[in-house]
């Protein structure tokens, strides 16, 4: 308003779509640096990063101290996890019936090395599949998967912090710390196995 330019007008200065910048603006989309940068640069101003007493995430919301950290399982048969993490930092995760929170840590259990691989942080919940989840279906190796009605699905974004290049998060090494078994769903970590998890990042 004190530019006195419209949405489209920024839009198009930023080189984004119009729909697209308002999702940022009502925070339903997490945009990342570049993009903001851009956004910034169409309005004549600039970004500051500065200290806050509160942690919040890229969409501007309060991040709650009391966040859970979760283990799930990535199958390279199904989703090439490490090609979307290596492109894009970040992918959509079918959260299902899991009740993740913004700033919650989740940590991937990749099944064919048989260890857990990276950390990752929730910075969306209840995503509903829409195009800024097209450029992951590249990934897919089971194509029909895309075919897929997703209009019910909810997805939760999440963001690469860590890889695990210490070599000892494998199973053999996690079962000596509670590890039972691969999850079958989403486990909710905890005691000694999460202690020693988070040691290894």
């Amino acid at each position: 308003m004190e530019r006195r330019m419209d949405a489209r007008e920024v839009a198009q200065l930023a080189d984004i779509d119009a729909s697209n910048l308002s999702r940022i603006e009502k925070g339903k989309y997490s945009a990342g640096l570049d993009i903001l940068c851009r956004i910034a640069a169409a309005m004549d101003c600039h970004l500051d990063i500065v200290p806050n007493s509160n942690r919040v995430n890229m969409a501007g919301h309060i991040i709650p101290e009391s966040h859970k950290k979760w283990l799930i399982t990535a199958k390279r048969s199904t989703f090439r996890l490490a090609e979307c993490l290596e492109k894009y930092g970040e992918y959509h995760w079918q959260q299902g019936r899991y009740n993740v929170s913004l700033g919650d840590t989740i940590y991937i259990y990749v099944s064919e090395d048989r260890e857990i691989k990276y950390r990752m942080t929730v910075e969306a919940i209840n995503v509903r599949y829409d195009q800024w989840m097209v450029k992951e279906e590249e990934f897919w190796v089971d194509k029909e998967r895309i075919n897929q009605d997703e209009s019910e699905v909810k997805y939760a974004l999440l963001r690469l912090k860590a890889t695990s290049k210490s070599g000892k998060l494998t199973e053999e090494n996690l079962t000596k710390h509670g590890f039972l078994r691969a999850p079958q769903g989403t486990k909710e970590l905890d005691g000694e196995l999460l202690r020693y998890i988070e040691r290894r990042f």
